[in-house]
C-alpha cells in the first residue's frame, strides 16, 4: 500500500544520506521520485467511532463481558482497561502501553505524561470512568508488584507490548470495526460534538501547533479536565441515556429526604 511504500522510501533515502555524509556515494537515488513528484500522499484516515458504537462498546466493556451467558470471547481485564482509557483519554497507543504508576495523581486525578511525542510534558486529567479502571487495574495487578499500570503478562518489569491480540478479539465480540487509532480520533470527534473548541482539543491530545506562542502555553488540569468530563457525560448518554433523569430523581429524593429530617418528632411533612 502507499503508506507501506512511504516508509520503505523513508527508511531507504536515510540510509542513502547517511552513506553520501560517509562519501560511500555521490547522490541520493530517493532524490529522482522527489523531482518527478512520483511520491503519493496517502488518504488522511478519518474513522471514528459513532455515539451508537461507543455505547456499544462500553455496555460491553461494562455489562457483557463478564455474564456467564456470554460466549467465550477471551478479552482479559487489562485488554479492556486499556482499550476504555484510550477512548475516555485519546492517548496513543505507545503513551498507554508505556504508562507507570508513577504518573498517575491519586490525589488530583490527572495523568502526567513525559516522553511524548512532542517532547512537551502533558497532563491528562482522569474522568470517573478513567479513574474506576485506574484502581480495577492497581488492585488486579497488586500482587505483581509492577511499576507499569499494563505489565506484561510474561515479566512484570516490562509493560505490554502488543495489544493487537486484544482488541481483535473485543471486535470479533462486539462486531465493531475499529483501530486503536480510531479511539484517538473517536475522543476529538465526540469533544467535539459536546461543544468543546477546537483549541482546546488540540491540547487535550497533545498535538504540536505550528503557533509560535504554543510553546509558551503550559495547559495545566484546571484548563483541560471540562474537556475529558464532557467527553465522559457524552459517553455516558449513549451508553445509558436515562442517567441524568436518574441523577436528577436521586438529588430530588435526597432533598425531600433532608426536609423530612428537619421536622419536629413526630410531625411528618405533608
Amino acid at each position: 500500500g502507499v503508506r507501506s511504500a512511504n516508509k520503505a522510501f523513508t527508511i531507504l533515502s536515510g540510509v542513502c544520506n547517511w552513506a553520501m555524509a560517509d562519501d560511500t556515494i555521490q547522490s541520493n537515488p530517493c532524490d529522482i521520485l522527489k523531482f518527478k513528484s512520483l511520491r503519493k500522499a496517502p488518504r488522511r484516515k478519518n474513522s471514528y467511532l459513532s455515539d451508537r458504537a461507543v455505547g456499544r462498546l462500553i455496555h460491553f466493556f461494562e455489562v457483557e463481558k463478564d455474564w456467564p451467558e456470554t460466549p467465550s470471547h477471551g478479552v482479559t481485564d487489562q485488554g479492556a482497561n486499556y482499550l476504555k482509557l484510550l477512548l475516555f483519554t485519546g492517548l496513543r497507543k505507545s503513551e498507554a502501553l508505556k504508562l507507570s504508576w508513577d504518573n498517575v495523581d491519586w490525589e488530583e486525578q490527572y495523568l502526567l505524561l513525559k516522553d511524548t511525542k512532542n517532547g512537551r510534558e502533558h497532563y491528562v486529567p482522569l474522568s470517573g470512568p478513567a479513574m474506576k479502571l485506574l484502581g480495577d487495574q492497581r488492585i488486579a495487578n497488586e500482587s505483581l508488584d509492577s511499576p507499569y499500570i499494563f505489565p506484561s503478562r510474561h515479566d512484570a518489569n516490562k509493560p505490554m507490548t502488543e495489544p493487537k491480540s486484544q482488541l481483535e478479539r473485543v471486535i470479533r465480540a462486539t462486531g465493531l470495526k475499529f483501530t486503536l487509532h480510531d479511539l484517538r480520533r473517536t475522543f476529538a470527534t465526540h469533544a467535539s460534538a459536546q461543544g468543546v473548541n477546537h483549541e482546546m482539543i488540540k491540547r487535550a491530545l497533545n498535538h504540536k501547533s505550528g503557533d509560535v506562542t504554543d510553546g509558551y502555553i503550559i495547559s495545566r488540569v484546571r484548563e483541560l479536565r471540562p474537556v475529558f468530563d464532557a467527553v465522559s457525560k457524552g459517553y455516558r448518554d449513549y451508553y445509558d441515556p436515562d442517567w441524568r433523569n436518574d441523577e436528577k430523581i436521586e438529588k430530588a429524593l435526597k432533598e425531600d429526604q433532608s426536609t423530612d429530617d428537619q421536622w419536629p418528632d413526630g410531625v411528618m411533612s405533608l
